[in-house]
């Protein structure tokens, strides 16, 4: 399969699943989905500030143009190759949130020592993946 085939098929499955389980987790139909709303980046950081969606509307677009020139021009190996993919699909899943709703949905609580409003969602879980993946090879360099 070649790069682009890769890339878009990969990237399409987290922001479909990704998107789904958020028209889920809004409509209330799966228990454990909470429907949260974030203005913010990640845990509501500079939530309500008029600024926040513009600057994370920029730097979204910014990881996207980089994550995709490092993909088709500098990356060796399968693990750099999905490391970029999970990136480029969990900013793009959370941007497209941001662009047409204002917000990013989130629906996954994490109760973390006792403090409660933690959530996130798959997209976020694909840019952790991936910045883990990203690491990883990077020490195995």
């Amino acid at each position: 399969m070649g790069k682009i085939k890769f890339l878009l098929l990969l990237t399409a499955i987290v922001i479909i699943v990704d998107h789904v389980l958020k028209y889920f987790a809004k409509a209330g139909s799966i228990s454990f989905l909470k429907y949260t709303v974030n203005t913010g980046a990640a845990f509501s950081l500079l939530s309500g500030l008029g600024w926040t969606k513009i600057l994370l509307i920029v730097v979204s677009i910014i990881i996207l143009l980089v994550v995709g020139f490092f993909y088709f021009k500098h990356h060796k190996g399968f693990l750099l190759m999905i490391a970029l993919i999970l990136i480029f699909a969990g900013t793009l899943s959370n941007l497209i949130d941001r662009v047409f709703l204002g917000h990013v949905i989130d629906y996954i609580p994490v109760p973390f020592l006792g403090i409660k409003g933690l959530t996130f969602n798959l997209a976020d879980v694909a840019n952790v993946s991936g910045v883990i993946l990203l690491i990883v090879h990077l020490i195995k360099r």
